[in-house]
């Protein structure tokens, strides 16, 4: 694996994702929570860009 001295470029994929959530997916699921503490979170190891192994919900 390449050594990185900085960070991943998220792109316009991160910004784009968070601002469709904010006024499609929230406004419609104004209960949904997650279940579990956000220090219980785990990241998957293999990945490039660290994305989340599971994120239980309930609403």
């Amino acid at each position: 694996m390449p050594v990185r001295d900085h960070p991943a470029d998220p792109g316009l994929g991160a910004p784009l994702a968070r601002i469709e959530l904010r006024s499609v997916a929230a406004p419609r699921l104004p209960a949904l929570r997650p279940t579990v503490p956000v220090e219980e979170l785990r990241l998957s190891a293999d990945s490039f860009t660290s994305t989340l192994v599971g994120l239980p919900v309930t609403w």
